[in-house]
């Protein structure tokens, strides 16, 4: 018979020089099954356990931080952030920096929690960004900030961004509610829209040689891309369906769709290339299928019209978007 051995394992234990904030220790029991009568347990060797690194924010730096945190001084405390990633070991990979850096942070007497959250987003240049978010008690209630890094040689601390205010609203129509109606929908709200999102695929009936020739011309639609830190980024994405054999769109984003003559053209550009939302009777995934429409609506008038959006029979879903609210971007280098 076998014999299951669970090893015992200490968390990461930090220790604030001002204040010790909590002290945890994750104890595994160890289980066992019964054996014969030779027994297959082996004692492990020994080996010289790599000691856990404590990163403590020193008074000095923890004063003048927590000075610095509200929304109009946050982006004062980029050098500590900077000098501290600076000082760390050159042996240390980019992702333990950066929890390295989360550490410190929590150490500041100010600061409740700081995590990291991993390549959020591509930064200028193909770089990817990541963000530790920090954790604050301001009047009783608990604000965050974000600080974002860029995974650069070195690291590079770009600034910050704060407490999240909600601005936005994803609408999501059902599954059968066509592209037509959408550009119906959203005309009559009167609304700015970001984007429009399909979750869904579109099949066309030309042949499947006709695939690169359909995506190209899609591509070239200006509803289809848009211009961010001097890239075109284009939405359409397109292969051969391994199983009904057409070629099939996949999950395509519309932008600027405010615009009548962009929608005139896509439904024009759909009866060219002879495309329609691929919805099949049989596909059990049907019902997550439809357009994400985000509306950007008045600040203050969120919830009065998330209440309208779900009175409508074809919206599925409606969700209140949260955005960080911008501080100025200050480089660190």
């Amino acid at each position: 018979m076998k014999k299951l051995v669970l090893v015992i394992t200490p968390a990461l234990i930090n220790v604030a020089r001002k204040k010790v904030k909590c002290l945890a220790i994750l104890l595994l029991v160890a289980g066992f099954l019964s054996c014969d009568k030779q027994s297959s347990f082996v004692e492990p060797e020994e080996e010289d356990a790599e000691e856990p690194q404590a990163f403590v924010i020193d008074e000095v730096d923890d004063l003048e931080f927590c000075s610095y945190l509200s929304v109009e001084n946050i982006d004062k405390s980029i050098p500590i952030v900077k000098k501290f990633l600076e000082g760390l070991s050159t042996d240390l990979d980019d992702e333990k920096k950066l929890h390295a850096a989360a550490i410190w942070l929590k150490s500041c007497s100010c600061i409740i929690d700081a995590t990291v959250a991993f390549k959020s987003n591509f930064a200028p240049n193909g770089v990817w960004e990541s963000e530790v978010v920090i954790s604050y008690e301001e009047s009783g209630t608990t604000k965050y900030f974000r600080l974002e890094i860029l995974n650069t040689r070195p690291l590079a601390v770009v600034g910050y961004y704060g407490p999240e205010k909600p601005r936005d609203l994803f609408v999501k129509t059902k599954y059968d509610y066509s592209i037509g109606k959408v550009f119906d929908f959203i005309n009559s709200s009167n609304l700015d829209i970001v984007d429009i999102r399909y979750t869904g695929a579109y099949f066309s009936s030309l042949p499947v040689d006709q695939l690169q020739t359909v995506v190209n011309a899609l591509n070239d639609k200006p509803y289809f891309n848009v211009s961010d830190y001097g890239y075109i980024w284009r939405s359409i994405y397109g292969a051969v369906h391994f199983y009904y054999n057409k070629i099939t769109i996949i999950r395509p984003t519309f932008y600027n769709m405010n615009n009548k003559d962009y929608q005139k053209d896509w439904l024009k550009t759909m009866i060219d290339y002879k495309l329609a939302e691929a919805i099949v009777d049989d596909d059990p995934y049907k019902e997550d299928y439809g357009y994400w429409i985000l509306f950007r609506v008045p600040k203050g008038t969120e919830k009065q019209w998330e209440t309208k959006f779900k009175k409508y029979e074809f919206v599925d879903q409606v969700d209140l978007v949260s955005y960080p609210y911008p501080i100025d971007i200050v480089f660190g280098h």
